[in-house]
């Protein structure tokens, strides 16, 4: 175990002296608790765990299928099925995936599908947008096949790895924490997914949407305004943002819901008092944050204006964006009031939840607002048929 902490301070410190503003806070630390004898045989300790894990994870992702080689079939049950595969990002780092298939799923016939990515997660296992916030159970009630990959392990000398608690979240240039070559490149991972997708089943090209929570919604933004065109027809951001220098690509149907009392991505831009201690820690990327700018920019980029007056409710105020040419508003924006870094609508308490969760503030009921029913029928995920009868189940 002591070999395993020398070579992970080697590592670190060869990061730090790379890249010296980035490290100050990790280094801070180091210094603080080197000292400490005690404490130092437990970050031994948990240093090594970690370090296990990861390899133990990362071989299990490598002997996955790939998604590239894989037809997604028909599901004839009244069960969901779930595959979980792999697929590159960049560098010859392999990530996993899981594809959630409806119950009653044709794959003879095109269908609706949706890519969702997950917010960073502070030990909790992989799967909340699929389990927890519910859009699983909301793929199975519309019918659209859905995918949920999983990020990269964020190990590196910080107060959290010496604790023991395992850090994933998405990693490439411009999101909140520091791109990290080593592990990949994800806005290649989201264009490898949307590129395979299509070739392991029939994906209707009108009906194909990527959403994402939090710094996942960033990476989705992110890999829209890259210049090179995603063949994709929508977006939906959920407390998510972009940096002021992002502007995604032209006719994507967009949906961005977030709160007035977000602490990790506030309005006014830069960081909230939940993610201020990221620069600390030379995260610097999160000063770039401007949330507010996400609807203005998806429709600037396709020539809408705001449609006023906006619609104003106990809950939320809505905007809408469209041209003048048509009555359907194909940029949607709410703003929950008083609402938090959330995924509104989620099931609170079931499954093992991020330790991140309860500094977020409490999401709003389903029956109050429901992010996953506004993104199924926003993109008409279920098709105009399916949608009507599943409504009135």
């Amino acid at each position: 175990m002591v070999t395993e902490l020398v070579q992970h301070v080697r590592q670190d410190i060869a990061d730090a002296a790379e890249h010296p503003s980035q490290h100050v806070g990790e280094l801070l630390c180091l210094a603080a608790v080197a000292g400490a004898s005690i404490g130092g045989l437990k970050i031994v300790a948990n240093v090594a765990k970690l370090a296990t894990e990861e390899r133990s994870a990362q071989l299990a992702i490598d002997n996955l299928p790939s998604l590239l080689e894989t037809t997604i079939p028909s599901n004839p049950t009244h069960e969901a099925l779930e595959m979980r595969l792999s697929i590159d990002a960049g560098g010859g780092i392999k990530r996993a995936l899981t594809v959630h298939i409806p119950p009653g799923f044709d794959a003879a016939k095109e269908n609706a599908a949706l890519v969702g990515f997950d917010s960073t997660q502070l030990n909790r296992p992989a799967g909340a947008l699929n389990k927890i916030n519910g859009l699983g159970a909301t793929s199975d009630k519309y019918g659209f096949l859905s995918v949920f990959p999983e990020q990269a392990p964020q190990a590196r000398l910080t107060p959290l790895k010496w604790a023991g608690k395992s850090l994933t979240s998405w990693n490439a240039e411009g999101l909140p924490l520091n791109y990290r070559p080593k592990l990949g490149n994800d806005v290649q991972l989201v264009r490898n997914i949307v590129d395979a997708l299509p070739k392991a089943m029939k994906v209707d090209p009108n009906r194909f949407v990527l959403t994402g929570f939090s710094d996942g919604a960033w990476l989705v933004n992110k890999a829209v305004s890259t210049g090179e065109r995603l063949p994709v027809s929508g977006v939906a951001s959920i407390s998510g943002s972009l940096a002021e220098s992002d502007m995604p690509q032209a006719h994507l149907k967009g949906l961005f819901v977030r709160g007035t009392n977000d602490l990790n991505f506030p309005a006014i831009g830069g960081a909230g008092k939940n993610t201020s201690m990221l620069k600390l820690f030379g995260h610097t990327n999160i000063n770039t944050s401007r949330p507010a700018l996400q609807a203005e920019k998806y429709a600037s980029a396709s020539g809408l204006t705001k449609i006023e007056p906006s619609v104003d409710t106990e809950l939320f105020t809505e905007h809408n964006f469209s041209s003048p040419q048509s009555a359907n508003a194909p940029v949607r924006e709410y703003v929950i009031k008083r609402g938090g870094h959330t995924w509104h609508g989620r099931a609170v308490g079931e499954g093992a939840e991020s330790e991140f969760s309860p500094t977020n503030g409490r999401p709003l009921n389903s029956d109050e607002f429901s992010v996953n029913e506004k993104i199924a029928q926003y993109f008409d995920l279920g098709g105009k048929v399916r949608r009507s009868l599943a409504i009135t189940d």
